[in-house]
């Protein structure tokens, strides 16, 4: 990614990594692999000044934070035989950064170079964000956060421009990274280089926020690394993904270049190949890239009869009523063939979440079956304390009801 970004700012705009006009910023820097590799591409005579002003870093978790510090000062210590503390590393969470009634952070230093990265013309933008569009399970007690400013922006932008009918995926992390990206440049031109899920690259969900990337940027180039164990079981995560993960991992880079040919190039690297052979690629660099024409509908991979498919009647055009039917949000507990066993689960249901005394561990772990998503309510009227029962109805039918 440092590479290409390197021969992108030579290619697109005649400048080098020494350029006074590059000021770099690593929104999500992990452990500073990043500014490390940067570091080591600067050449010496200019990277003191870059090292000063024009590299920047931000990281939110404390550990990685004191790691990333250590790697890129001993990075410059390598380079230039002396050490100095990287004053463009910041404690601080990059999406909050959008909101003007940010306070004080962690501590005076910190919030001082928090403000000056703030008032830096940043040009490029380049990392590795996170992405998941929301927890697995109720269990996990880890739903993504809320961010006001930037939350606003992709319902204003991707959410409002989608034709799709269900836009949760909009809220994924990485989603929030490419808005937030695409802001931070304002009207400069620039670069984003992201390393991210590729889910955007073709789902439907993704329509209005291929749209803005278009209108946001001139030259857009996509590497679909592949690796969604999730769309082919066949696929490995340790085996197929270059993280080691569950989802799609592609590589985008974004030209913001005024008055520059709009410009869409894809390439897709063999579904089958292994974690080795991606890398290695990446490491060789030569890449054949496919230009791609969005079609009317903001598709950037058409299928071969999508014309045809475009002609057949809607769904939604043939029925007038149409609904998500009977949502009971945890069906592993509430049904069953046998009425007794279900009815003896639903008691234990009941007496396990009321156990005042080891409530909160006992709903996470027994009482919110693994991709169960109704269960806000139930927490809430927890929280609330209100009392579950069950009811015998007179019809033989049974049912949870409130006392």
């Amino acid at each position: 990614m440092c590479n290409a970004v390197e021969k992108t700012l030579k290619d697109e705009f005649g400048y080098t990594l020494a350029s006074a006009q590059v000021v770099i910023l690593d929104p999500c820097t992990g452990t500073g692999n990043f500014i490390v590799n940067l570091i080591q591409r600067i050449p010496g005579r200019a990277l003191e000044d870059a090292y000063r002003e024009r590299l920047f870093a931000n990281e939110v978790m404390l550990l990685p934070y004191y790691i990333a510090s250590l790697n890129i000062e001993h990075a410059y210590y390598e380079r230039m035989q002396q050490y100095e503390a990287f004053p463009g590393l910041c404690f601080v969470d990059t999406l909050d950064m959008s909101d003007p009634r940010q306070g004080n952070l962690f501590v005076p230093e910190n919030t001082k170079r928090v403000g000056r990265q703030k008032k830096a013309a940043i040009t490029v933008i380049i990392g590795n964000p996170p992405y998941n569009v929301g927890q697995k399970s109720e269990n996990d007690n880890n739903q993504n956060r809320k961010y006001p400013v930037v939350d606003e922006r992709v319902r204003d932008t991707y959410a409002k421009a989608s034709k799709a009918t269900n836009k949760n995926a909009l809220g994924d992390m990485y989603v929030k990274f490419f808005r937030w990206a695409s802001d931070r440049l304002g009207d400069r031109d620039g670069i984003v280089c992201l390393v991210s899920n590729n889910s955007f690259v073709d789902q439907i969900a993704f329509d209005g926020m291929r749209q803005h990337l278009s209108m946001d940027f001139q030259l857009i180039e996509h590497i679909d690394l592949h690796g969604n164990v999730r769309r082919n079981p066949k696929l490995s995560g340790t085996t197929h993904n270059v993280f080691g993960i569950q989802v799609g991992v592609g590589i985008t880079l974004a030209v913001k270049k005024t008055g520059a040919t709009q410009r869409l190039r894809y390439h897709r690297v063999p579904e089958t190949w292994r974690k080795s052979e991606k890398l290695n690629f990446l490491t060789e660099g030569r890449i054949e890239w496919q230009s791609l024409v969005p079609d009317p509908g903001h598709a950037w991979i058409q299928l071969g009869n999508a014309a045809e498919y475009d002609g057949l009647l809607s769904v939604n055009d043939i029925f007038e009523l149409r609904s998500l039917g009977l949502t009971t949000a945890r069906d592993a507990v509430v049904y069953d063939f046998g009425q007794e066993v279900l009815s003896s689960r639903i008691k234990l249901f009941i007496e396990t979440i009321m156990l005042k005394s080891t409530r909160d561990a006992i709903i996470r772990t027994r009482c919110f079956p693994t991709q169960s998503n109704g269960a806000v309510a139930l927490k809430s009227a927890l929280i609330a304390a209100n009392m579950l029962s069950f009811v015998n109805l007179k019809s033989g039918k049974r049912r949870i009801g409130r006392m």
